[in-house]
């Protein structure tokens, strides 16, 4: 089965599921707006769709993994050889140096990878967490203090909302038409 087939087949079998609990987009969420989350719309596909994405993640997942561990034995043989330099040599400041440069970049990274989606500009984040040293040494951050040091960072969330809510309120709809007023004011009937 070629893969355009098996995309289509999950949209239809989302749809079909969607159908079934009310959704009328097919897309696994209420009528009335997007599902909250990735893996709320993940829950609300079909299994062959689910399977496509998961293989996909899983692909990236180790990918990342698989550098993380080269990070790892890359500073920790940056360190063996600044210890093996002599004291106040040349290659010491510049293996102490590459060091830092390496653990910094290494912060950044895992400060990208943990944010959350609602933050609007990542690199105007680090600077901010940077400065208000909300991020530990191994690049964990403290989103929630960030979130209250900053909240212009972070989008607003929008509720929910139909513009016909207030439609069937008592005195909004009451069969005239904004011809009828015109004709009641004119004094030519309404």
């Amino acid at each position: 089965m070629s893969e355009d087939a098996l995309n289509n087949e999950g949209a239809s079998g989302a749809g079909q599921q969607g159908g079934e609990n009310g959704d009328k987009n097919g897309t696994g969420a209420a009528s009335n707006g997007a599902p909250a989350s990735f893996d709320e719309w993940l829950n609300g596909q079909a299994d062959e769709v689910k399977s496509l994405v998961t293989g996909s993640i899983g692909k990236l997942q180790n990918a990342l993994n698989d550098e993380r561990t080269q990070r790892r034995s890359l500073a920790k043989q940056i360190d063996d050889l600044s210890k093996q330099a002599e004291q106040g040599s040349q290659l010491r400041a510049q293996l102490e140096k590459l060091s830092g440069d390496f653990e910094s970049a290494s912060r950044k990274a895992t400060f990208y990878e943990s944010a959350p989606a609602e933050v609007t500009n990542l690199r105007l984040a680090w600077l901010v967490a940077n400065d208000a040293d909300l991020i530990d040494k191994d690049g964990k951050t403290n989103w929630a203090a960030l979130r209250t040091t900053a909240p212009e960072l972070f989008k607003r969330v929008t509720p929910p909302a139909n513009a016909g809510a207030g439609a069937k309120q008592t005195g909004v709809d009451d069969g005239r038409s904004m011809n009828a007023f015109i004709r009641a004011a004119s004094g030519r009937g309404g």
